[in-house]
């Protein structure tokens, strides 16, 4: 099926048995969000023009520079509320990154850090990679269960923490996860930002955005849920 114009839905997204693709193909668009584009255009700006700012460094970042230069001014660009832990305190069982649902909610979870679980309140958890990290395989290039995977580590961050929804990024694929089907490790909706940025850039085509935007943003985590291919089942191993 085509997105529109010359552009194919396998260059705008990659639904791996995360969602239906009836909902993917037709349902959304037909949907209030989907024709709702105040803010769309703003953030997709704020995000191309940081990626060609950026986008030369990008694949020689470590890790907590690339957060600092890309995946956050991403995140800024799409409305989150985060809480971070800072690499030198990093706790290797929990995320990177708590997604809140406000500023108050994000302000209160730190207000009451240490005496409850910060990650009460938070809508999403979030764990970011380099630009050259495999989001399926350990760091020695095994698909396994184990902490070096990052597609495990995120199944292991939903078990642990409140949120049903996750983020998982090395800054070029994006990725959200659903407690309901994380273990299998392959079960995620993917976007490969850059390449939908060229593909933008060469159709003048924004409405390919709404495939990150209205999947990635702040208001996202509230919405989508119905149209998980795992919603209502108990299908886990």
């Amino acid at each position: 099926m085509q997105a529109s114009g010359s552009i194919k839905m396998e260059d705008v997204f990659n639904n791996s048995n995360l969602f239906s693709n009836h909902y993917l193909e037709s349902m959304i668009q037909k949907s209030a969000e989907w024709e709702d584009e105040s803010g769309l255009a703003l953030a997709y700006r704020r995000i191309r023009d940081k990626f060609f700012e950026k986008e030369k460094n990008l694949p020689r970042y470590v890790e907590a520079d690339l957060e600092h230069n890309w995946i956050r001014p991403v995140l800024d660009a799409l409305g989150h509320h985060y809480g971070v832990q800072e690499s030198l305190h990093h706790d290797p069982l929990k995320p990177d990154y708590a997604f809140f649902p406000h500023a108050q909610a994000l302000d209160e979870a730190y207000a009451h850090k240490g005496a409850e679980d910060f990650y009460k309140r938070s809508v999403a958890v979030g764990d970011a990679k380099a630009w050259n990290i495999a989001l399926d395989k350990s760091q020695q290039g095994r698909a396994l269960r184990e902490m070096t995977n990052p597609s495990f580590q995120i199944d292991n961050y939903l078990r642990a923490t409140p949120p049903k929804w996750a983020i998982l990024t090395n800054g070029r694929l994006w990725r959200l996860y659903h407690e309901d089907s994380s273990f299998t490790m392959d079960s995620y909706y993917e976007v490969n930002l850059p390449h939908m940025i060229a593909c933008i850039e060469k159709t003048g085509d924004l409405s390919v955005f709404k495939y990150f935007y209205l999947f990635f943003r702040r208001e996202a985590f509230h919405r989508h849920e119905e149209y998980l291919l795992w919603h209502g089942q108990d299908q886990r191993l």
